[in-house]
């Protein structure tokens, strides 16, 4: 008889033990890994939850999550309406081209007219760097082994973001650089093809496409 009821009772002790060691699992997956006594292993789970923020980040940057859409968004909205706000009309006034060389005075025009590009410039950089920075926050967020280590989740956000600062202040000089040069590479050459290509639907610079007679027309300006 003793035997009987043991064997009746079998499933309900097994079902029992399963879901403790269920329950136990559960309980260290929410309490995380166990963490590495040598400095190699912590050196390595560092990298691996490293490597997790990483590719969340890439992923939002990629398209495969919401919000690296805004970068280009930039470019291609915010930056052209901004280059059109640039009033160039009132910037070329005061010049005088029939009092000195033609070309002189064009390049002066041509030149003090591009400068207005450094302001949407260095604001399209800094509209990029606050998208950025955004997604290292999301990024940060999602990496749910990060929420493990509170220490290591501000560091790697604290890192992320130092770096984004840096490569924001060396794009502000790359782009700024880029106006110099567009600016500086006006050649005689220009200068001679200007009224042959009066005919042209449109001119094609480095920084979009514009309607090449209403430039000459700026340019035939009384001034």
């Amino acid at each position: 008889h003793l035997e009987t009821v043991i064997k009746a009772r079998i499933p309900g002790i097994q079902s029992l033990i399963n879901k403790s060691i269920a329950d136990l699992e559960s309980e260290l997956g929410r309490l995380g890994k166990p963490i590495a006594a040598d400095a190699g292993g912590k050196l390595y789970l560092i990298m691996e939850i490293c490597r997790i923020f990483d590719q969340i980040y890439k992923e939002h940057l990629d398209g495969v999550c919401p919000g690296g859409d805004k970068v280009y968004n930039v470019f291609d909205n915010q930056f052209p309406a901004a280059l059109k706000d640039c009033n160039l009309t009132s910037i070329s006034d005061g010049y005088q081209p029939h009092l000195i060389a033609p070309e002189q005075g064009y390049r002066r025009l041509i030149e003090s007219s591009l400068v207005c590009i450094k302001g949407p410039a260095e604001t399209a950089v800094d509209a990029v760097h606050s998208i950025l920075k955004e997604l290292v926050h999301k990024s940060v967020d999602e990496a749910v082994e990060l929420k493990q280590y509170p220490s290591l989740r501000m560091e790697v956000g604290s890192a992320a973001c130092e770096s984004l600062d840096r490569m924001r202040d060396e794009s502000k000089k790359a782009t700024l650089k880029l106006v110099d040069m567009e600016y500086c590479y006006l050649t005689v050459k220009f200068f001679r093809k200007l009224p042959q290509d009066i005919e042209k639907e449109t001119v094609y610079t480095e920084f979009g496409s514009y309607e090449f007679h209403e430039i000459f027309n700026i340019l035939k300006m009384p001034f």
